[in-house]
């Protein structure tokens, strides 16, 4: 629990760099409308928050073995290259049943998209209540 909760946080605060590099963008100190001001931060949060639930999201699809066959393609078509020097002599079924024992956790990702999302939102009501 301590680990997913340490990750959850660590996410968080990465999305938190890129949510202010993106305001920051939009020159957000120089605004002097308040609506401009709570737009830009909807905005910004909104962006993250999709960015951040989209590659936890796809991690989840594709570790369901949704595009085991498409990675297997294309890790043999990488092998056929004349300046690789490790070829693989794997069979799909060993690389699927390689893959199946990948357990990655995306848990931490969409719980940062999640909060930058409902961030935006609150953001967004803020917009429209000034």
């Amino acid at each position: 629990m301590k680990k997913i909760l340490l990750k959850t946080l660590l996410t968080i605060v990465l999305a938190g760099i890129l949510f202010f590099l993106i305001i920051l963008g939009f020159d957000i100190f120089n605004l002097e409308n308040t609506k401009l001001l709570f737009s830009t931060l909807s905005n910004g949060a909104f962006f993250v928050g999709v960015i951040f639930l989209g590659i936890g999201l796809l991690v989840l699809i594709s570790k369901e073995g949704t595009f085991d066959s498409l990675s297997y393609c294309l890790s043999k078509a990488w092998e056929l290259m004349p300046f690789v020097k490790k070829k693989s002599s794997k069979t799909y079924f060993e690389y699927k049943s390689q893959k199946r024992h990948d357990k990655s956790q995306v848990l931490h990702m969409m719980i940062a998209g999640a909060f930058f999302v409902s961030l935006s939102i609150i953001f967004l009501i803020f917009y429209y209540k000034y």
